[in-house]
């Protein structure tokens, strides 16, 4: 049986800098029921599993992608939690799927941490 926790679930986003520097290391969830846009508002994420290798999945719309591979890690260091995986090759850029963010850039998901 594969052990998997759901992290979080809301709007999927993170900083542009994520970008500018092709890390793509980290993103957080926006609340998706603040009907308050000028507020910044963000999703709690929570796992026991920090620590461990496997994946970070996004499910939208009931399908599941693979976001990233490695070990699982939460930051709150700026006031909020932000996720994301450090791959175990300890690569400096793309530690998410560049391609899977855009596409789910702004969209609600649910954000799931299985072990390998």
């Amino acid at each position: 049986m594969i052990k998997q926790e759901i992290i979080g679930e809301g709007i999927l986003n993170w900083f542009k800098n994520e970008s500018i520097t092709g890390r793509y290391g980290m993103v957080f969830l926006e609340d998706d029921k603040n009907q308050d846009p000028s507020i910044f508002k963000t999703v709690s994420l929570t796992s026991t599993l920090v620590g461990e290798y496997g994946n970070l999945i996004t499910n939208a719309l009931n399908q599941n992608e693979v976001l990233g591979t490695g070990k699982l890690l939460i930051n709150s260091d700026l006031g909020f939690d932000m996720t994301g995986v450090i791959p175990a090759d300890n690569r400096s850029y793309n530690w998410l799927n560049p391609d899977i963010l855009h596409k789910l850039h702004n969209q609600k998901v649910k954000l799931i941490f299985t072990l390998e």
